[in-house]
């Protein structure tokens, strides 16, 4: 009778285990199953979203790419307007300033482009917040085709009913967008030339500080100026040095500093050489076929009397020394070599 009730409930346990176990494991596939839904639920809400900002505004640019290539003009209006009124905001910039600028210029919004010039400030200091348009080529584009057609542009200026100082300041501006290192007919000095005749012809203008900051540059050197050197060459001894230490080869640096004509030339040259022979009689013996450093540091003036393009003239005076010694590892092991040393001479 034990025997029958021991199995029984043996057989109790194993039961109640199991069930246990199934039910741990319907628990872990129903959290399998949510997670997987979730998962799924995200891509699908992914695959399906009605067309986020980011690609509107990548599929406006291409589409208005294609019909500013094209020729349609009337077709690139009704998107430049789009993308700037209804893509771009606080978070996003669809036109880049001055892509819109020479959008401006192809579709004659003359007044649209004036006041948004006007802004521009107020415009660039918003931009850096904002995430902008994936590379593509629309600004290569524009500005290829508006180069090769600027003749063509500009008469489209001439020809409008705007005042005299916007035509004058448009066509000044569109020299601007155009201008790169590679252009010829356009160089800074002629964005200066028409810079210096739009402000002493049209003095009051609202556009003089732009054409200030942003058109007119022109370079002029500083009062100060500093330079850096790196050098090397071949150092030869004379006198009875050269009976002592082989040749030199330098590493040597120098930094100059300018102001306006006045130049100071710091100097310093290590050169590495050895002895020639043993030097004894003054304690340790320094081996022939030791390292050898020389050091000359210099410290000179100077005075810039003739400078072009290529050639510059400053005669210079100033005081300079010359150490000759052990390195610094013999001089630990072997003390009395500083005996050895000539001391800045």
């Amino acid at each position: 009778m034990s025997i029958t009730r021991s199995l029984g409930g043996m057989d109790l346990h194993k039961t109640i285990f199991d069930m246990k176990k199934g039910f741990l494991i319907t628990i872990l596939l129903l959290i399998l199953k949510v997670i997987f839904a979730q998962t799924d639920s995200i891509k699908n809400e992914i695959l399906n979203s009605a067309n986020p900002k980011w690609v509107l505004i990548c599929k406006g640019r291409n589409l208005l790419l294609d019909k500013f290539l094209s020729g349609d003009i009337s077709k690139v209006a009704e998107i430049e307007d789009y993308l700037t009124k209804q893509l771009s905001g606080d978070d996003y910039v669809a036109l880049y300033p001055f892509e819109q600028w020479l959008i401006l210029y192809w579709t004659k919004n003359y007044d649209k482009l004036i006041q948004n010039i006007k802004h521009y400030d107020s415009i660039c200091s918003t931009l850096h917040t904002k995430i902008f348009p994936q590379p593509d080529n629309l600004s290569f584009r524009l500005k290829e085709k508006t180069y090769s057609n600027k003749q063509l542009i500009i008469s489209w200026i001439k020809n409008s009913s705007i005042s005299e100082q916007d035509k004058d300041f448009l066509i000044m501006n569109l020299y601007l967008l155009l201008i790169t290192k590679e252009t010829k007919d356009i160089t800074q000095d002629t964005l200066n030339y028409r810079a210096d005749k739009f402000i002493q012809k049209y003095h009051d203008n609202d556009l003089i500080s732009f054409t200030r900051k942003y058109i007119r540059q022109e370079y002029v050197p500083s009062k100060w100026a500093y330079s850096f050197e790196i050098f090397s060459g071949y150092g030869i001894f004379s006198g009875d040095l050269k009976n002592d230490f082989s040749d030199n080869i330098p590493i040597g640096v120098a930094f100059d500093v300018y102001y306006k004509n006045i130049s100071l030339y710091l100097r310093d040259y290590i050169g590495f050489s050895r002895t020639k022979h043993d030097f004894t009689g003054n304690g340790d013996i320094w081996n022939k076929n030791s390292q050898v450093r020389v050091y000359l540091p210099e410290a000179s003036f100077g005075y810039i009397v003739h400078e072009s393009k290529h050639f510059k003239l400053a005669p210079f005076a100033g005081i300079s020394s010359t150490s000759v010694s052990p390195t610094e590892n013999d001089l630990n092991i072997k003390p009395d070599l500083k005996n050895y040393e000539l001391s800045f001479i």
